[in-house]
């Protein structure tokens, strides 16, 4: 009774550490051997080609006062947002639509449209939105608890 314990013990642990149990016969004690080592895959960068790399240049600070809401401009100040963000030469700010909630993360997807996670109604919950060709948006996903990182 005590040895058929022990190799009940003996395989259970063989099996948690990753070793395989070999039994050479019905007379003698389980002898453990190591599970041989798999090669290392090691990934190769790939060289990708944009196009003319960009030279970045600093897209400068905006004023901090006298907007429309003294230190910002106001939240229906378009016109005022569109001054304040400041990009570098060669890339232009456009207005294109208005997520509902506190945006965190903002990407587009593989369609062209932009994807947002929102906090609604000033809370920790909320969802991943979609914001169509003409400024409409939709919600994308059920609500979530803290919705954080958008990527795809």
């Amino acid at each position: 009774m005590r040895r058929l314990v022990f190799e009940v013990l003996l395989l259970a642990i063989s099996s948690l550490m990753g070793l395989t149990p070999v039994v050479l016969a019905q007379d003698t004690t389980p002898t453990v051997v190591p599970t041989p080592t798999l090669a290392l895959l090691t990934p190769t960068p790939v060289p990708q080609s944009f196009g003319a790399p960009i030279d970045m240049m600093d897209a400068g600070f905006s004023a901090s006062s006298g907007w429309s809401c003294g230190d910002f401009p106001c939240e229906d100040d378009i016109a005022g947002f569109l001054q304040r963000i400041r990009v570098s030469p060669g890339f232009a700010v456009e207005f294109v639509g208005r997520f509902p909630g506190q945006v965190m993360q903002i990407t587009t997807g593989g369609d062209g449209r932009l994807y947002a996670t929102v906090l609604e109604n000033g809370s920790l919950y909320g969802a991943v939105y979609v914001m169509n060709a003409d400024g409409s948006t939709e919600r994308y996903s059920p609500t979530l608890i803290s919705p954080i990182g958008l990527a795809f």
